[in-house]
């Protein structure tokens, strides 16, 4: 219906004049269209002018583009719109015009003149002719810009390390699915490095943790600096870092990176008005068709640990040998997971016997863990993964407790008799974890007395022992706990922690014992660390005790304690309570 048949059609005696209606609803339109708070725009759908056009803009409109409406008027849509999302636009437009849909709504970018990009938000919807073709295009565009950086804020965060600013583990498994995906596709391959620093944590605690953060930050610019483009270095926690490296066509081709990674890290790094001198372990792995990202990462985590127990400061490749570790760690992790949460762990006890009168005095709490296939496992079947996993700190306060419930039973049941329960306990338990607040509340919860309970440092691990392990030791101590020290004389450093730390008790190891009488040297240094520890003022247990000569020339030193399968094999609680009630001990005396 032309304009002219609508003004006949509202012609009559008391219609008003349709020139007039039509113009009041035009200017309307013109107030509403010019004054909206956001853009509005006419848009062609075509043929003349051509589809996309821009017919008409507002104030609004004009202000979000830096453009004025002269500029704007006659201009493609697609010119102000960022290349990348000219597509997304064009379709939507499209299935308004064709009728498909009655509104159509997308976000984009828009390019400002001064080439600043603007995320909008776009609504279009189509006014018909009388015929019911549509005329044009009317788009509401919203600017969402603050909303798109709040948004893209949030996941830059839930992707990147706060402290470094580079990319966080989930970014990096998603970035190395990517690329294995692509090299399956071409036929390439994917590297992994694995970097652990070197003795970070003594330069934590010893400089405090906000040198440790700095240095981290050093580090990770470092890493980043000798990489080539394309390769994505992440942060996966602690002191841990991650590069994935995409588009290799050899396995070989990750030493090099390696070696870059390790060249750059050798020279001094200024942190805290100190210089420091930091080295890196590193473990890499490569694959390709059929290769997994944890899969990938676990190979390369194994050969760090490698490179690390080889001398530190170094790289190594793993192999099938590796990749076989790999895949036994994640399954007894797997497993010492689910033994945690679902009592797979038990501990059993070894006697400990007094020379003296014959009797058990102490028992070593031993833990063992059952395998739903192999049975009951030893800790040297597992305890290296519970290290390195981050599982031995849970593990151990377990332990703590399962050992300090059995002793309470046992002092309650026998009453002087009860035997002390030695645990023991890895140095990563000890300072910041609190061991001491640990025994401390066990030993509150079931009511034993503290001088039931001693704690086993290695002292292969003594020499590494910051002032959080060696306070919190000393916290242990002033509880009336006592301190022992394990595999004693098998350490190869001085002795100055006898005199530093607050030890009760020496253990000494097991393989001096299997030599004595038969190794002239392995006698003489037995029967001098008895002495030793006797002229510290020290009881002395020896370990490994499994034959009757062993134990005579034990007699002979006047030594203190004796623990071994000549005595007693590591029982359950009730079998080792059964011989904890018998009137004489498992040694007979003269």
């Amino acid at each position: 219906m032309s304009r002219d048949e609508q003004r006949g059609e509202a012609s009559g005696p008391d219609a008003p004049d349709a020139d007039l209606v039509l113009d009041e609803v035009e200017q309307k339109y013109r107030q509403v269209f010019d004054g909206a708070a956001i853009g509005m725009a006419l848009v062609a759908v075509g043929p003349e002018p051509a589809p996309g056009t821009l017919l008409d803009v507002n104030r609004a409109m004009c202000e979000m583009l830096g453009r004025s409406a002269d500029q704007l008027v006659g201009m493609p849509a697609d010119t102000i719109t960022h290349p990348d999302d000219v597509a997304v636009g064009a379709v939507a437009a499209e299935r308004v015009r064709s009728g498909e849909l009655d509104r159509g709504v997308v976000e984009k970018r828009y390019l400002r003149a001064d080439g600043a990009e603007v995320w909008v938000r776009v609504t279009m919807s189509a006014i018909h002719g009388p015929d019911g073709d549509p005329l044009h295009l009317v788009a509401q565009v919203e600017d969402i810009t603050a909303r798109k950086d709040a948004e893209n804020e949030l996941i830059y965060r839930a992707m990147h390390d706060p402290l470094t600013g580079m990319p966080n583990r989930s970014h990096a498994m998603e970035h190395l699915e990517r690329a294995l995906a692509r090299a399956s596709r071409a036929g390439g391959l994917v590297g992994v490095l694995y970097l652990d620093l070197d003795d970070f944590k003594e330069i934590n605690d010893s400089l405090g943790h906000a040198a440790g953060d700095e240095l981290l930050v050093a580090v990770g610019q470092r890493v980043r600096s000798v990489l080539r483009a394309g390769d994505l270095a992440a942060r996966l926690g602690g002191d841990e870092i991650a590069v994935v490296c995409d588009g290799l066509t050899t396995p070989g081709e990750v030493a090099p990176i390696a070696q870059r990674v390790i060249n750059t890290l050798s020279a001094p790094i200024e942190i805290a008005d100190r210089v420091l001198h930091v080295s890196a372990s590193i473990g890499a792995a490569t694959g390709g068709v059929g290769a997994t990202a944890d899969g990938l990462v676990r190979e390369a985590d194994a050969a760090m640990y490698r490179a690390k127990g080889a001398g530190k400061g170094r790289y190594i490749v793993g192999d099938e040998s590796l990749a076989a570790l790999a895949a036994r760690q994640l399954e007894v992790e797997e497993t010492l997971r689910g033994a945690l949460e679902d009592d797979g762990l038990r501990l059993v006890y070894q006697p400990i016997v007094d020379l003296g009168s014959g009797r058990v005095v102490a028992v070593e709490a031993l833990l063992r863990m059952v395998h739903p296939e192999r049975g009951e496992l030893v800790p040297a079947e597992f305890v290296d993964v519970a290290e390195s996993r981050g599982l031995i700190v849970p593990i151990g306060r377990w332990v703590v407790e399962e050992a300090v419930r059995q002793a309470a039973q046992w002092h309650a049941a026998l009453g002087d008799r009860a035997p002390q329960v030695w645990v023991n306990a890895s140095d990563r338990q000890l300072g910041r974890h609190d061991l001491a607040g640990v025994v401390s509340d066990a030993l509150a919860a079931h009511g034993l007395p503290a001088d039931l309970l001693g704690i086993e440092i290695a002292e292969r691990r003594l020499v590494r022992l910051d002032h959080f392990e060696r306070d919190d030791l000393a916290a242990i101590r002033e509880l009336g706990v006592g301190i022992g020290i394990d595999d004693f004389g098998t350490g190869r450093s001085g002795l100055d922690y006898l005199r530093d730390l607050p030890v009760t008790d020496l253990k000494v190891d097991d393989s001096l014992t299997a030599r004595l009488g038969t190794d002239t040297a392995s006698t003489a240094i037995a029967e001098s660390l008895v002495t030793l520890g006797h002229g510290l003022g020290l009881t002395v247990t020896v370990e490994g005790v499994e034959t009757a000569a062993q134990l005579g020339w034990l007699r002979g030193w006047a030594c203190d304690r004796a623990q071994g399968y000549l005595l007693g094999r590591p029982h359950g609680a009730d079998e080792v309570g059964a011989v904890l009630t018998e009137p004489d001990g498992p040694v007979a005396q003269d």
